[in-house]
């Protein structure tokens, strides 16, 4: 990571705010580096949208609306990463349940299932979700 990367900033702030337990300002910035990516394959836009998932899972707070709004459009956008998607479908469904939303949380989880299911279009996503895959498994997360 370079700091002048545009989303460097922001993920530097991201890590900060969670280590002084501001875990909301820490989410915030989490997702405006996420936003700062140019490209959709990047290796570490995973990393900083599994950053802002976790912690929106995490139980610190009550996400938004607009966080949920946030995952959703990522859940819905059939031009990310089945990688994104299906992280964006998980965290949708704890929202959902911590929420009393039983239903809708069952709807993300089994929609999430067949986007986990489906194969990858091509063989570089395939290249692409596997590497990440294994960076994931072997890093602890």
């Amino acid at each position: 990571m370079r700091l002048s990367d545009p989303w460097a900033k922001n993920q530097i702030a991201a890590v900060t705010f969670w280590n002084e337990g501001k875990h909301r300002e820490a989410a915030n910035n989490y997702w405006l580096s996420f936003r700062a990516f140019p490209s959709y394959t990047h290796e570490e836009r995973y990393h900083i949208f599994r950053g802002y998932t976790d912690v929106l899972r995490g139980g610190h707070f009550d996400p938004t609306d607009d966080d949920v709004k946030n995952v959703e459009n990522i859940f819905r956008d059939k031009h990310e990463p089945r990688l994104f998607r299906l992280q964006a479908g998980f965290t949708l469904g704890v929202i959902s349940y911590s929420r009393s939303e039983r239903l809708k949380c069952q709807d993300y989880y089994h929609r999430a299932i067949t986007i986990g299911e489906k194969k990858p279009k091509n063989s570089k996503q395939e290249k692409l979700e596997q590497r990440k895959m294994i960076m994931k498994t072997t890093t602890g997360g």
